[in-house]
């Protein structure tokens, strides 16, 4: 990869003046055991600043990744996804084996799990 933003996987700081969500963070604290949330408004509607409110919560270990255009590109996922787990988890990087040519999003997935369940990480 030619280009890497290391801010695309550094969680922001909220701001001291930000606004407890407490409703909003008892709705969906007892949901956070699931696969995958979303949290989906316009813009400016406090989505990061909840986003890192919950995180305060998680039971489990979380990941910062800041998603654009340029990441539909698989290369450029995974090489972004893969930082982003190695900074909170950094046994990742020298248990990760390489990534195989041509193998599916599936498969990456499949290996980064594994690995991960090695390592003891949830």
């Amino acid at each position: 990869m030619k280009w890497f933003l290391p801010q695309k996987i550094i969680r922001p700081y909220a701001p001291t003046s930000a606004v407890p969500r407490p409703r909003l963070v008892s709705r969906l604290v007892p949901n956070l055991d699931r696969k995958l949330t979303l949290l989906v408004a316009p813009a400016g509607y406090g989505k990061t600043l909840l986003s890192l409110e919950l995180a305060g919560h998680a039971e489990h270990l979380d990941v910062w990744y800041e998603l654009d255009e340029h990441d539909a590109h698989l290369d450029v996922f995974y090489t972004y996804l893969c930082e982003a787990v190695r900074a909170r988890v950094p046994d990742l990087a020298a248990r990760l084996p390489e990534r195989p040519a041509g193998a599916t999003p599936w498969e990456l997935a499949g290996t980064l799990t594994a690995t991960l369940f090695e390592l003891g990480e949830p």
